[in-house]
């Protein structure tokens, strides 16, 4: 019952906002279910059983850190806010926004999954977002339904002479939709380069390039920066890091698959007049300035608006107007910004930090796994009889896909901010990450032996 309610969650996923729509359902109470359901489902983690599992994992120094840095990020923020009479149900939305992650870690911990057991639920995740994100391209082609586009508004992207209309699809907004569509590319692509069938990496190459044209067509150049953080982290990772590992090369598609994704994307990116595909054509001469004002500019205004110790927890929160009982009004785009706004220089150098130790404990994860790996080649031994034999494309496809969401969250937080649910899974591909790299660890080196 534990790990089909992992399965059930994808499922929530992406019928909350049709369900919101249908319904005119306020959105405070679903996030609020959202909140208590990753708290009951990491309920179990207080056992004994499962409570010696997590003991055994946060042996491991860096992990400590992390936690201590986020704990200390989130005390500085709650201080400030209580400082400066933050109301506390923003204060609690704040907080719930940051620390919702730990419940997901914790539930991706507990499920003691292999490498084998996470791609049957990538796969899961991937057939479940499918059908909801080709609504988009059903409103895109002019479809009218009560059900398709944003909710209370039309949402569009004017660039000097394209005016370029966003579909939303099912989805609330084309935020959402476009993450969906870039998380669900990302999952394709794990899936891909982890299948010993050819006919299955033809499917899983046809479905990631499939969406990433959908994804031009939501016009969110984002979330194409979402897929450009994932390819470039997980190529790497499989082409330097494990590079002394004959079989983990091998598991690369063949170059008939590669060929045919390039020229899809090549078609998908640069062939044909429309605005869509022109603005996708942007991301790129744009990315200076933007990167530019993220990671500079806008931090800088923000210290120079609000202080050295920011305004508290819950200030900068996506969706704390509906808590306020006002419209929406201005606040942060982009995530780093939000960390000074609502916890000041301090708490964000600890957030900083925090980021900084969890990459390094999964870069330590992965180079850890490599000689586990020397040893199964040097047995000779069958590689697709190995049991495990995909969790090094699972572990570095995990990895990258912490790492663009964080990427993403930084310069654009709102499809994630406020938002339980979507803070929740973010945890849990941590906690599967982990999880995966130590709990698979003993069963190569019995195969191999």
């Amino acid at each position: 019952m534990f790990r089909q309610c992992v399965y059930w969650i994808v499922v929530w996923d992406v019928l909350r906002d049709p369900v919101r729509k249908y319904l005119a359902i306020h959105p405070l109470p679903l996030a609020f279910l959202a909140g208590i359901f990753w708290l009951l489902m990491a309920t179990p983690s207080v056992g004994r059983n499962q409570r010696n599992e997590i003991q055994s994992l946060f042996t491991d120094r860096l992990l400590v850190v992390a936690l201590l840095c986020m704990i200390a990020f989130l005390f500085v923020g709650l201080c400030r806010g209580v400082l400066c009479g933050v109301p506390a149900g923003i204060l609690l939305l704040g907080l719930a926004s940051y620390s919702l992650i730990v419940p997901g870690f914790l539930v991706g911990v507990m499920l003691r999954w292999r490498s084998t057991d996470a791609l049957r639920w990538l796969e899961f995740c991937l057939l479940v977002n499918v059908p909801f994100l080709l609504t988009g391209v059903l409103e895109a082609a002019g479809v009218r339904s009560d059900l398709l586009g944003g909710i209370s508004m039309e949402w569009y992207r004017v660039r000097g002479d394209l005016h370029i209309p966003l579909p939303s699809g099912l989805f609330r907004s084309p935020d959402i939709l476009g993450y969906h569509a870039a998380t669900a590319f990302s999952i394709a692509c794990i899936l891909l380069l982890a299948s010993a069938s050819r006919q299955a990496r033809w499917r899983y190459a046809f479905l990631a390039t499939s969406v990433l044209f959908l994804l031009v067509l939501v016009a969110r150049r984002k979330m194409l920066g979402f897929v450009a953080v994932f390819l470039v982290y997980g190529l790497t990772y499989l082409s330097v890091v494990y590079r002394n590992v004959p079989w983990v090369q091998h598991r690369f598609p063949s170059v008939g698959v590669q060929r045919l994704t390039l020229a899809l994307l090549l078609a998908t990116l640069f062939v044909g007049p429309i605005p869509q595909v022109q603005y996708a054509v942007s991301t790129l001469s744009d990315l200076p300035g933007r990167l530019s004002v993220s990671f500079w500019k806008a931090p800088a205004t923000t210290i120079e608006q609000n202080g050295f110790w920011g305004r508290g927890l819950g200030i900068g929160t996506q969706g704390n107007y509906y808590l306020a009982n006002k419209e929406p009004g201005v606040w942060q785009e982009d995530g780093i910004s939000r960390l000074f706004l609502e916890t000041g220089v301090l708490g964000a150098g600890f957030a900083l930090a925090f980021g900084m130790v969890v990459l390094l404990a999964v870069h330590r994860a992965q180079v850890l796994l490599i000689p586990q790996l020397l040893q199964i080649t040097d047995s000779k031994q069958d590689v697709s009889k190995i049991d495990d034999y995909s969790k090094p494309v699972v572990l570095t496809g995990l990895a990258a896909l912490i790492v663009a969401n964080g990427v993403t969250a930084a310069i654009s937080h709102q499809h994630i901010s406020g938002d339980p649910l979507t803070i929740g899974l973010v945890g849990l591909y941590a906690g599967l990450f982990f999880s995966i790299a130590r709990s698979d660890r003993p069963l190569a080196v019995e195969a191999a032996l």
